[in-house]
């Protein structure tokens, strides 16, 4: 019999993550052989299939405790029955206060006016100081509460915390909605800022984009982004990438970052008002933004079909 379910792929892909890929083949041979001898035990009992993989993993406990031990490394950060539930609250706590006091520091030091150096300097400051007070602040409650001689062992384990599969073939949901709201973000962005800006000449708020493009590149840029985002759909749809999808993929890519590139070495893409705005010292605005763009962008577009071809031959083998 071979375990090839949904729910042991993903309990051997959570094991397997953290682990070094020159020991991930040879264990997760053994894992499986390990799950499927437990299981035809249960089977042979009269137990039912399904029932009898969960009750395997259950008993196999948390991955990150299995990780650990085919690792040969002690969990002793905080401890061992504290550490699982230690280092999940952690990386929730980073990828939800991060972004939140990032982006409420950018605006602050916008609506101040703020110079663009002076937004991302004071951004990162508070980005590392906000990462620091995060890990301190966690590590020292555990360590107190452990310290204390507490008998909590921890949250306990089940098998809703296993992650979803990623093998690398598939677009996951969140791709999909990343890509549709950060298409639906630029829109609005783009709209707004023709009438409400974080910059202002003479009590007017001052366009960051030129407005002579409305006429095409703009609403051009924005059915573009559109129409990526529509190809992860179709990818999330089939659920794996094909080559048909890549190179369709790979159009979309061209078909903005060509002209966005063409739009930015043409100066054409901000204000010469803007512009004047920025206070970069003795650097030109349009030189300095003209180089991050083109890097940006090009560099994003060609990793995406890198990405994308790779995921489709995953797909095929």
């Amino acid at each position: 019999m071979t375990v090839t379910t949904t729910l042991t792929d993903r309990y051997v892909w959570a094991t397997l993550r953290t682990l070094p890929d020159a020991k991930r083949a040879d264990i997760e041979r053994e894992l499986r052989a390990s799950i499927e001898d437990a299981m035809e035990a249960r089977l042979e009992s009269g137990a039912d299939p399904d029932e009898a993989e969960r009750a395997v993993l259950l008993e196999l406990g948390d991955p990150i405790r299995l990780a650990a031990q085919y690792a040969e490394r002690p969990l002793y950060v905080i401890g061992p029955s504290m550490y699982p539930d230690w280092i999940r609250l952690l990386k929730l706590l980073l990828a939800t206060v991060l972004p939140i006091a990032g982006l409420a520091v950018g605006t602050v030091q916008a609506l101040i006016g703020s110079t663009i150096g002076e937004i991302i300097a004071e951004v990162v400051l508070v980005l590392l100081g906000t990462t620091m007070h995060l890990i301190f602040w966690t590590t020292l409650v555990f360590w107190i509460v452990e310290r204390a001689g507490s008998t909590w062992q921890g949250s306990g384990w089940t098998l809703a915390q296993l992650p979803d599969l990623d093998d690398g073939k598939h677009v996951k949901l969140s791709e999909v909605i990343g890509a549709l709201g950060f298409a639906a973000l630029v829109a609005v962005l783009m709209i707004w800022q023709q009438n409400f800006s974080f910059f202002t000449v003479d009590g007017r708020p001052l366009p960051l984009l030129r407005e002579e493009n409305w006429s095409f590149w703009w609403p051009y840029v924005i059915v573009v982004l559109a129409l990526d985002a529509l190809v992860l759909v179709a990818v999330y749809g089939r659920r794996r990438w094909t080559y048909g999808l890549v190179a369709t993929k790979a159009v979309t890519n061209l078909a903005f970052a060509i002209p966005a590139i063409w739009l930015l070495l043409a100066d054409r893409v901000f204000t010469s008002a803007f512009l004047e705005r920025l206070d970069w010292g003795t650097a030109d605005p349009h030189t300095v933004l003209t180089v991050i763009g083109v890097l940006t962008i090009g560099i994003s577009a060609v990793w995406d079909v890198v990405q994308n071809l790779i995921r489709a031959r995953r797909a095929r083998l």
